[in-house]
């Protein structure tokens, strides 16, 4: 995987700290853990360092005079992202490393592997095995494959990457209806990396207009979107087309009545992702919507007159809670 071929780079790091199992030269780790999940706590990673190179390398009685091991972790949108640093007794910055995974135990090994390696850099070197004399024997094993991992791109790897995502909130929209309109919103989708596809539920609440002729216009509308997205760290470009249904009535008028007309509309949208925690974002979107029907509502029944048509483009501005 990449952050684990990428820890060898960290040799070059480790030429700063003695280079051998026996030496005297101690090393003190500064690491505070982060709230994630799998992540080590301090004593657990030097116990792991420990274990990797067959001895304790670790300072007990820090007195500032042995060169310092600084281990961050913290999280992004899809990836832990960390970084190894060594520094001098009085300061200096010997060398650092940057690391990331997609689970916080995968950075973890990796970032035991990378401060072995810059306490011992040696500990690479293959070591030859003695020769051992061969006795002739007939032994029967089964025929077991090693099980590795996933190829980059494989169809296990992408199944590893999918994740579902959840969100609801609300809506205030203009030009979708004779007046401003408020409004609900619920989605469910599937991300994979940077991209995302989703499908939205909205409903407006109806939106009356001022009086024309004697009388109001009010319309609300219902409809399901289909939404596909690509995400650049916080931020999504969407677009989106759907279809549903917009009632739209008079009131105060003679023979008033409402009914329900089809509508269909695409859009593109802009929404930002703001973490909250570890689980949950606060969306922030604005969307611009073009009807592809236009709804228009008739008064009257010698010479009827047009009090309504649906705009030819609205906007909508929404905020929702998801998970991440």
């Amino acid at each position: 995987m990449r952050f684990v071929a990428g820890v060898t780079c960290l040799v070059a790091l480790g030429q700063a700290a003695p280079a051998s199992a026996a030496t005297e030269q101690t090393f003190v780790l500064e690491y505070e853990p982060p709230a994630l999940a799998a992540c080590p706590t301090e004593a657990a990673l030097e116990v792991a360092v420990s274990g990797e190179l067959g001895y304790d390398p670790w300072d007990p009685v820090d007195d500032r005079s042995s060169p310092r091991i600084v281990v961050t972790i913290r999280p992004g949108r899809d990836r832990v992202h960390g970084r190894v640093e060594m520094l001098a007794p009085d300061g200096k910055h010997l060398g650092a490393r940057e690391l990331e995974a997609p689970r916080c135990g995968e950075l973890s090994q990796a970032i035991t592997l990378a401060i072995a390696v810059a306490i011992d850099p040696l500990r690479l070197l293959p070591v030859r095995p003695k020769p051992q004399p061969v006795e002739p024997h007939v032994e029967t094993e089964p025929d077991i494959k090693p099980t590795l991992p996933p190829e980059p791109g494989s169809a296990m790897q992408l199944a590893g990457d999918l994740h579902l995502r959840v969100a609801f909130g609300v809506q205030a929209s203009v030009g979708l209806a004779p007046g401003p309109t408020v409004g609900f919103m619920g989605r469910v989708g599937f991300v994979l990396r940077r991209w995302s596809l989703a499908v939205e539920l909205r409903g407006d609440l109806p939106g009356t207009s001022d009086e024309i002729d004697g009388g109001r216009v009010t319309a609300s509308t219902m409809a399901a979107f289909l939404v596909p997205c690509v995400e650049h760290r916080i931020v999504a470009f969407c677009v989106f087309g759907g279809a549903g249904a917009q009632e739209v009535g008079g009131e105060g008028y003679v023979l008033a009545r409402s009914s329900w007309a089809p509508y269909v509309a695409v859009g593109a949208r802009i929404e930002a992702a703001v973490p909250l925690n570890r689980v949950l974002a606060l969306l922030v979107r604005v969307d611009l919507e073009v009807p592809l029907t236009r709804t228009e509502l008739y008064v009257g029944t010698e010479r009827p007159v047009r009090v309504y048509r649906t705009s030819p483009l609205s906007n909508s501005f929404g905020l929702a809670l998801s998970t991440r």
